[in-house]
């Protein structure tokens, strides 16, 4: 299949090189294509040119913002909103006991509410003692989580915090990685690697944090995905322009090199989401509206195999990558 975009032209009147049509992961200046997305979160009617590498196969943003910030309000963006209401905390914390418990009410819970970022963190995690670091936390919902499950050691940093925390032994940063200190024995980040420019010397500075034996998840979207496919512009995951990264399996091998880190495992933890939010999107219908309980009970059970199927194939929109210092 023919993904939508336009060859993009490298090579300027003067013979010189464009930088924003050469990708920044490989180099590669040959055969590369434009797409032009739209800001569809929170419908601010503005368009972004993302490069789509011929070579190594990822999506990025040719032009980032001056002011990224802006694309993150306080009010309205997902990862630092308010917390959950009562009885939402109660059925999320039944959930993840589920992990541990595997009790009937637990995995009930866990078909109907997956948590991909606590999954993946305790398949990697050694033990409750563990030093855990998630960077990109957000409000800390995993390591709040991770606590309540008897886990010791946790800490998270994120730029969009307001202000730096301690509860319950969970300790947020409000910075970046360069504002932690300490070793860990996993260092995370879920749904946060794609919104960072600079990713080699982001996951450099990860591994210089890793006490030995440790080891590194990534979670990110992946063009090497169906969605991407069917949906092109409209694939819900580019996110523009808060998304400057869409990896293949090959693009993130080379950030991890470059890096001085090697891929230990790939998996694909999708959901049935990569498919109605981007019906969303095919319909010019922003994810935060009213229609979007409607669109999300659409061909639900549909999704839902499909997505469970594709994750077996390796070919969902999201992938899980365990890496370890070379």
């Amino acid at each position: 299949m023919t993904l939508p975009g336009s060859p993009i032209e490298a090579v300027s009147l003067d013979g010189t090189c464009s930088s924003a049509f050469i990708c920044r992961v490989c180099q590669n200046i040959e055969g590369n294509r434009s797409l032009p997305v739209r800001e569809m979160m929170f419908g601010m009617a503005e368009s972004f040119t993302y490069l789509h590498c011929a070579a190594c196969g990822v999506l990025h943003l040719a032009d980032i913002p001056s002011d990224p910030s802006r694309y993150y309000p306080s009010e309205g963006y997902y990862s630092v909103s308010r917390r959950p209401g009562m009885l939402k905390r109660w059925v999320m914390n039944a959930r993840d006991r589920g992990y541990l418990t595997q009790s009937i009410p637990g995995r009930w819970l866990l078909r109907k509410f997956p948590n991909g970022a606590l999954d993946a963190t305790l398949r990697a995690a050694q033990s409750q003692d563990s030093r855990v670091l998630d960077v990109g936390c957000g409000g800390g919902d995993l390591l709040h989580s991770l606590s309540r499950l008897g886990f010791k050691h946790l800490h998270g940093v994120d730029p969009l915090l307001d202000k730096s925390t301690s509860v319950n032994g969970v300790h947020l940063i409000a910075g970046d990685l360069g504002a932690v200190n300490g070793e860990f024995d996993l260092i995370t980040f879920h749904h946060s690697l794609e919104h960072m420019p600079q990713q080699a010397t982001v996951l450099m500075q990860a591994r210089e944090r890793l006490a030995r034996g440790g080891q590194i998840i990534v979670r990110v979207p992946t063009c090497d995905s169906l969605a991407f496919e069917l949906y092109g512009s409209n694939w819900f995951q580019i996110d523009a322009p808060r998304h400057l990264f869409l990896h293949t399996r090959r693009s993130i091998e080379l950030v991890a090199r470059q890096g001085g880190l090697k891929v230990e495992e790939f998996y694909c933890d999708s959901q049935s989401m990569q498919f109605w939010a981007s019906d969303m999107y095919n319909d010019d219908v922003i994810l935060n509206s009213p229609k979007l309980t409607e669109y999300k009970g659409r061909r639900k059970a549909f999704y839902r195999e499909l997505s469970t199927f594709l994750n077996a194939h390796l070919r969902g929109d999201q992938v899980v990558v365990h890496l370890r210092p070379v």
